[in-house]
């Protein structure tokens, strides 16, 4: 039987946050940093090839 690459998607997901100022919508006051922040969360992406 043959091999045949199989295409292999990575999905990292991560947050990040970010000081604000003033009364940005969707902030909030982050406790264990002790400064008003947002938080973004994001996506990386990788493709592999691999041989099964």
């Amino acid at each position: 039987m043959k091999k045949t690459p199989h295409l292999r998607i990575i999905l990292d997901m991560d947050s990040l946050e970010s000081p604000v100022h003033g009364e940005q919508e969707g902030s909030a006051y982050n406790g264990h940093y002790g400064f008003i922040a947002i938080g973004m969360e994001f996506f990386l992406e990788y493709r592999t090839k691999q041989f099964f």
